[in-house]
């Protein structure tokens, strides 16, 4: 699911490689002209636009466990802020997977829709997932993970 209620500006040209200049002029939504160029990087993923009752989302308030359970993931990018990003990921977790609704195995058919959140505030970032109880992560070398910090870039 790819939402994004925000218009293009020039500045945002820069930073958004699927953006256009063409974009910028027409005041097109954010995701209305970036999906379909998403889509194209890979044929078994679908890049969709969240839809509600009357069409395409006004807002991401509209964003709700209907629309969701149109999707195995949910990413938001950006800063949603925190209350958004909480009632959205609440959500995923009520929502089964729709690619997975079919399979017999009823532990399968319980895992919800996957979540992730990131937001980029110059050059610090973070990231957030949930892939629900039932996702495992398998720590292949068993050490400890690094942090660094760049003081200089020449």
């Amino acid at each position: 699911m790819y939402f994004c209620d925000s218009l293009h500006s020039m500045p945002k040209v820069s930073s958004q490689y699927y953006i256009t200049e063409e974009d910028v002029t027409a005041k097109a939504r954010r995701d209305i002209a970036v999906a379909p160029r998403l889509a194209e990087l890979n044929d078994y993923v679908r890049v969709g636009i969240p839809k509600g009752g009357s069409g395409t989302c006004g807002s991401i308030d509209d964003i709700d466990a209907a629309i969701i359970s149109q999707y195995d993931v949910v990413i938001c990018v950006g800063n949603v802020g925190r209350a958004t990003a909480t009632r959205l990921n609440e959500i995923c977790r009520g929502t089964p997977r729709p690619s997975l609704a079919t399979e017999l195995n009823e532990n399968v058919r319980s895992q919800t829709t996957a979540f992730i959140e990131c937001s980029v505030r110059g050059v610090a970032g973070r990231i957030f997932s949930d892939f629900g109880k039932g996702h495992v992560v398998s720590d292949g070398d068993g050490l400890q993970p690094h942090t660094l910090v760049v003081d200089g870039v020449s």
